[in-house]
């Protein structure tokens, strides 16, 4: 064992050997000085003992140091307890660094306090990270804010392209229904006046979700304007008269696919069900490019469709082909995503085209509008407590009885 020489000249040279700085003032005489510095004060401060001892301690301090850690120093020391905080001091060649200063009394047998211990840790690196940090969150909110208001402006964009009115046509009734699963939605609807005697409806699916598939469905639903110029696909222009007339809906899907060829990079591609009903006839004309064929209902009877062949549009060149239903007072035609035949329940079976369709036929007779809203019902319930994966989107019209 030691003796207590060997012990204390220990004890010494390891307080030295600290990186902390250890002071000792006492309180006993005026000003309360420094009456001991360790090695590692010095180290810290750039002061050397001899220029030090005898001083206060506030010789670290400068006017940038703080007044309430400076006045929360003082009522501590006032009051005889200990403090911790941080506080801005300043080294002898001025440079400024973050101090976490400990204070603890010592006191004698009465009580009274006669000397403080004061430890010093250099916490500039520390404060500077913080500080840095706080900056990037700060830079990271408004960056959030601004993403968010785009995101808003965009979510409203693509609200604006969706039936906002039904067209007022005496012997159909007409309905849909859109759930995005993200804030911005891959599908994209719309039903429309093409002219006195036609109305046009769409409905399409970009692969994928978020603001991309939204950009890809708002452009190309741009390009299905039921305005009669030159950059809407929907009406092509006869040579001989220079007349606009009505585009058949494979030749539609074909210029889509032309104007959207497939990108390796950007990796989006749309399925499509485009269609033209004859208010006259109720003849409805249509083609799916890689889309679900619509449900053909006769009240609580559901009819056979002909399919319509033809790829997604931008996944590579294809032909398409028109198919038509011919229609009946009492008739319902459904047109509908991937999405809503694809929800999971809680042991992963999908809600299927067999469910949607029972959801029609046992529907008949009920509003058409109330019919769409029960079926979103059901699929919440389907869900149970799960996300949707995949955009809902429903569009639908019937043939009024006579």
């Amino acid at each position: 064992m030691p003796d207590d020489t060997e012990l204390r000249d220990i004890q010494d040279r390891a307080v030295d050997c600290a990186s902390d700085g250890i002071t000792i003032s006492d309180m006993r005489l005026p000003d309360a000085p420094l009456v001991y510095v360790n090695a590692g004060f010095e180290r810290l401060t750039g002061y050397s003992r001899g220029e030090i001892l005898g001083k206060n301690c506030r010789f670290l301090q400068g006017e940038a140091a703080g007044a309430d850690a400076v006045a929360e120093i003082r009522a501590a020391i006032a009051e005889g307890r200990e403090f911790s905080g941080e506080l801005l001091n300043f080294r002898k060649d001025g440079t400024p660094f973050w101090n976490l200063l400990s204070l603890t009394p010592l006191r004698d047998a009465s009580g009274a306090v006669t000397h403080y211990i004061g430890v010093q840790s250099d916490i500039t690196a520390r404060v500077r990270a913080a500080a840095a940090l706080e900056a990037s969150n700060r830079k990271l909110a408004e960056a959030n804010r601004r993403m968010r208001q785009s995101l808003e402006a965009a979510v409203r964009v693509q609200q604006a392209l969706l039936p906002r009115k039904l067209p007022e046509c005496r012997r159909v009734e007409f309905a849909w229904r859109l759930t995005p699963c993200d804030e911005l939605a891959g599908d994209i609807l719309n039903i429309f006046r093409l002219d006195d005697t036609h109305v046009g409806v769409y409905l399409l699916d970009v692969t994928g979700h978020g603001t991309a598939s939204a950009l890809r469905a708002v452009a190309a639903s741009q390009m299905l304007s039921a305005d009669i110029h030159a950059a809407s696909l929907l009406w092509e222009q006869c040579e001989q008269t220079g007349k606009y007339c009505l585009a058949p809906p494979p030749l539609v899907a074909g210029k889509l696919n032309r104007h959207f060829p497939w990108d390796a990079e950007v990796g989006l591609f749309f399925t499509l069900v485009y269609g033209i009903l004859d208010l006259e006839t109720h003849q409805f004309r249509y083609v799916c490019a890689g889309h679900p064929p619509p449900l053909h209902f006769s009240g609580p009877v559901e009819n056979p469709v002909t399919p319509s062949t033809g790829l997604p549009v931008g996944l590579a060149p294809s032909a398409y082909e028109e198919a038509t239903v011919q229609m009946a007072p009492g008739d319902t035609l459904v047109l509908y995503s991937d999405g809503i035949t694809d929800v999971l329940d809680g042991e992963k079976r999908p809600f299927g085209r067999t469910r949607l369709a029972r959801h029609f036929i046992e529907g008949a007779g009920a509003p058409l509008g109330d019919t769409l809203d029960g079926l979103m019902a059901s699929l919440e319930t389907w869900r149970g407590g799960a996300a949707f994966a995949d955009d809902l989107s429903l569009l639908a019209f019937r043939i009024r009885s006579e």
